[in-house]
């Protein structure tokens, strides 16, 4: 989620202007080819999927967002770490092992994709997987290329190291988009989730090289350098205020982007980023959009899919759209079952002697609030004659709620 919001502030604002939903990565194909999204953000192979499939076409890759990026890990809870040392030292040695492996020749890559791709893993064609996982691009619109900074697993252990700087980095994107409510140490919650001492002991097991700084700077898509040792995180708002949030260490800065920048994504915005403004697929052709995202410094490739600029919704629409969805949703249901058990009620008082049907009892309401002596009066009568045998169906209308 970080890429998605990051790549599209450089167009929209992620909240007012696009509406984002959590989809398991298997159904975002399947989602996209029905109409339900417009874009996605995920990692392979479900991005060179909706190419093969021909629905969707690639906008922008992770690696364009910040080449070496880091991407998944390998967690557990501190009280497993502590409880099992040794464990969470062998399960370091062999992630470092496998993914030494797979980078060390284009044959390992090949048959690690056949691998993932079977039907108790991936469950897709293996091509689907292998393509990008040798650096082989698409885009979905009649490019393709070899990507220099394609998926990397290893890379003489610079992939696998986990640098304070780039935690530090994702807690900020954290406290950017509202997931941290308050300020925090960053630079001391990167020490305690990085277990660093226990990643060096594994790399010497395994005889893997380690960085000589638990530090790195990193160059993103806007222009940004990001090292970890400055002293604000500042980031730039649709509105072009800046915001900065004071810490110990680490730093998110940025000058004001230029009026242009502010705009929504409009199709020449969109068109600089793809190359021509007629590849853009439009609501009439199969395609909508797909953007993928390859990592480079990760076990799987990292995806993000932006909507197309005649799919971009109108934030006022789709607020009113999804408030009366939401009433809908909370009103038919108590109705239609109201409306089921007056249907029951009904066919079980003409089957039944004595059960009086539910227009029979509106109407003895009605009398009972409109007269109540009277009303009293009818069901006290009727009361008495409720000693009267079934068979000579004398039953009063007033005394059978009495029943």
């Amino acid at each position: 989620m970080p890429w998605l919001y990051y790549w599209m502030a450089a167009h929209v604002d992620p909240f007012k202007d696009v509406k984002t939903i959590v989809v398991p990565p298997p159904q975002m194909v399947a989602n996209m080819r029905v109409g339900n999204m417009d874009g996605y953000c995920v990692g392979e192979p479900w991005n060179q999927r909706a190419i093969v499939d021909k629905i969707g076409f690639t906008a922008t890759t992770t690696q364009d967002i910040w080449a070496d990026h880091p991407e998944k890990v390998l967690g557990a809870t501190a009280d497993f770490v502590a409880k099992y040392p040794n464990t969470a030292r062998a399960m370091i040695c062999a992630i470092l092992e496998a993914s030494q492996w797979i980078d060390a020749s284009p044959m390992n890559r090949s048959k690690t994709a056949e691998t993932v791709a079977a039907k108790s893993y991936i469950n897709t064609d293996t091509d689907v997987i292998r393509s990008r996982m040798i650096g082989q691009y698409e885009n979905g619109l009649g490019k393709t290329w070899t990507e220099k900074n394609y998926m990397k697993f290893f890379n003489d252990g610079a992939v696998n190291f986990p640098y304070l700087s780039d935690g530090m980095w994702f807690l900020t994107q954290h406290k950017r988009w509202g997931l941290l409510k308050g300020d925090v140490d960053y630079l001391g919650v990167a020490k305690k989730i990085n277990q660093i001492a226990l990643y060096k002991e594994a790399a010497g097991i395994v005889k893997v090289a380690v960085p000589k700084s638990d530090m790195r700077s990193s160059k993103l898509v806007d222009g940004i350098v990001w090292d970890g040792k400055t002293r604000q995180v500042c980031r730039q708002l649709q509105d072009q205020s800046l915001i900065c949030i004071r810490l110990s260490r680490g730093a998110l800065m940025r000058a004001p982007r230029s009026p242009g920048r502010r705009n929504a994504m409009s199709t020449a915005s969109l068109a600089s980023e793809l190359g021509s403004v007629r590849d853009l697929p439009t609501r009439a052709q199969p395609a909508q959009t797909v953007t993928s995202h390859p990592s480079t410094s990760a076990e799987t490739m990292q995806t993000i899919h932006t909507p197309s600029p005649t799919a971009v919704p109108n934030a006022r629409r789709t607020a009113l759209r999804d408030g009366t969805q939401r009433v809908l949703r909370a009103v038919i249901p108590p109705i239609l079952g109201f409306a089921l058990l007056i249907l029951i009620w009904e066919l079980v008082s003409m089957k039944t002697k004595g059960i009086p049907g539910p227009l029979v009892v509106w109407h003895a309401a009605v009398a009972l609030f409109s007269d109540p002596s009277t009303a009293m009066a009818r069901m006290i009568r009727g009361s008495a004659g409720t000693s009267c045998p079934r068979s000579s169906g004398s039953q009063s209308v007033s005394a059978s709620p009495q029943r």
